[in-house]
């Protein structure tokens, strides 16, 4: 994950959690606010993960075609 996010969604979470205990409610308007946007960001993670993956797993698919997976054992 990038560690800007990372950092960000932490201190989404944080401000969320401060906000509840200090509203002593999580249903208060500025906590829900707070949800929406750290589920924003979870959500823009898990697709970029998704991403990559589907990328990494292209590039394996690429290589072992053409010869160039390092466990075919051929020369």
């Amino acid at each position: 994950m990038d560690n800007h996010l990372h950092v960000q969604m932490e201190a989404i979470r944080g401000q969320m959690i401060a906000t509840a205990l200090r509203k002593q409610t999580f249903l208060h308007r500025e906590v829900l606010v707070l949800s929406q946007m750290l589920d924003a960001l979870i959500v823009q993670v898990q697709s970029e993960q998704r991403a990559n993956r589907v990328k990494k797993k292209e590039r394996a698919e690429r290589s072992a075609v053409s010869g160039g997976c390092p466990h075919s054992g051929g020369n």
